[in-house]
């Protein structure tokens, strides 16, 4: 016998209830950090209203990063920071070899220095994952979810 109270949330609900929330304050540039990535908001009149205001970074379980605003998300593109340099993607070129000599050293320099890594208090995204799979209810509103979709497919 289950004795528990059905869910009234939905599953984007759900997943944002348990994702961290972090606010941050949109730059006069339409963009924001978070964990050492740029955020770029797309240039839109909405966006531009927001220039100064604070929006919610949801940091999904799975590692989606979600911008949004009063529930709304915002269309952004992310620019990191701490973005490796591949070789292989580079056309060779004889100025290029010590460019990129130059880059790979200095890259392994900030990491032996622990300056390319991300932020200590951000959450552990594998331990999260494990929860929330864990959590009966989320795994009951999944199921449902997929009954659902299966007797309309047929």
């Amino acid at each position: 016998m289950n004795l528990h109270r059905p869910l009234r949330e939905t599953q984007q609900e759900l997943s944002d209830i348990f994702s961290w929330q972090t606010s941050r304050v949109v730059s006069k540039s339409l963009s924001l950090q978070y964990d050492k990535v740029l955020y770029l908001l797309e240039h839109t009149p909405k966006a531009e209203s927001l220039i100064g205001k604070k929006v919610m970074v949801h940091d999904y379980p799975n590692g989606c990063i979600d911008v949004k605003y009063c529930g709304e998300s915002l269309p952004c593109k992310a620019f990191d920071k701490l973005d490796k340099v591949r070789q292989g993607e580079i056309v060779d070129n004889k100025r290029l070899g010590a460019v990129l000599a130059l880059a790979r050293y200095e890259q392994a320099e900030l990491e032996s220095q622990g300056k390319r890594q991300r932020n200590a208090s951000s959450p552990n995204r594998k331990e999260q994952v494990r929860q929330y799979i864990m959590n009966p209810a989320v795994v009951e509103q999944i199921k449902q979810e997929q009954n659902e979709l299966q007797k309309l497919d047929t």
